[in-house]
């Protein structure tokens, strides 16, 4: 008897829950990649249904977990990355322009708020070489990865 009074409440419970979410809860809004991704779970004759966009990381200090830092004392040297690993670029504050030269090797990885005096962080996306230079008024700083 408790079962069933239980499972009666947790039917009302995810009805309500799903009435409340409006009347176009089926369509998927596009991400900011202009790319949507829609998770359904159904429950009895009520369906639920959430669209899921990228989140924005914030870096609040070095770079992502597990990833290395490249700052200026990397000037003219040659890093090595796995495809899908992960580098900050941080070169100090200033008005940085940063080139990378084969955007299909490393790109910036977009959505994601670095801390003061860094570019931005970097993605290795296909075995390749990258050449990386960044300029900020008579700076240059020039930098090699390699992507195996």
């Amino acid at each position: 008897m408790r079962k069933s009074l239980a499972c009666v409440v947790l039917v009302a419970l995810v009805g309500a829950a799903v009435a409340a979410c409006g009347s176009d809860s089926s369509a998927a809004a596009p991400s900011p990649a202009g790319r949507s991704a829609t998770v359904s779970q159904s429950m009895s004759s009520a369906t639920a249904t959430r669209t899921a966009t990228p989140a924005v990381t914030a870096v609040v200090g070095g770079s992502l977990p597990g990833s290395p830092s490249v700052s200026l004392a990397d000037d003219g040297k040659t890093i090595s990355l796995a495809v899908g690993e992960t580098f900050l670029l941080a070169l100090g504050d200033g008005a940085w322009t940063v080139d990378v030269d084969n955007q299909a090797v490393v790109s910036r990885v977009p959505n994601i708020t670095v801390v003061r005096g860094a570019q931005g962080v970097y993605a290795a996306h296909a075995a390749g070489t990258a050449h990386m230079t960044a300029k900020n008024g008579s700076l240059t700083f020039k930098l090699t990865i390699v992507v195996k």
